[in-house]
């Protein structure tokens, strides 16, 4: 009975370190999804200023048309897929992929 009872103890100290590990590994998994989450906004914020600096670059009276234009296309060339990839993050760490996929 006393080896029964040490295969017992045995048995929950493996259980409770297996479980320890999972638990470790889901702190490690939602800390990662914290670091993308951040990571989007931080990209959605970005992409939001340069959109922003296109109001600058028309009011800007050194500019030529052209000029104007350029910059505006390479802004938008710039901060729009910038855009679409911060909330793709965003929405991928809080598991709201279904937003961005074609079902």
């Amino acid at each position: 009975m006393l080896a029964l009872e040490q295969k017992q103890q045995e048995l929950a100290r493996k259980m409770a370190d297996f479980d320890k590990g999972i638990t470790t590994a889901q702190r490690a998994a939602d800390i990662k999804s914290y670091a993308e989450l951040a990571g989007g906004i931080a990209q959605v914020g970005s992409a939001i200023m340069q959109v922003q600096n296109l109001g600058s670059i028309w009011a800007n009276a050194d500019l030529s048309l052209g000029e104007k234009l350029l910059q505006t296309i390479t802004n938008l060339a710039i901060s729009l897929p910038m855009l679409t990839n911060g909330l793709r993050k965003a929405a991928s760490s809080m598991g709201l992929m279904q937003i961005f996929t074609k079902e």
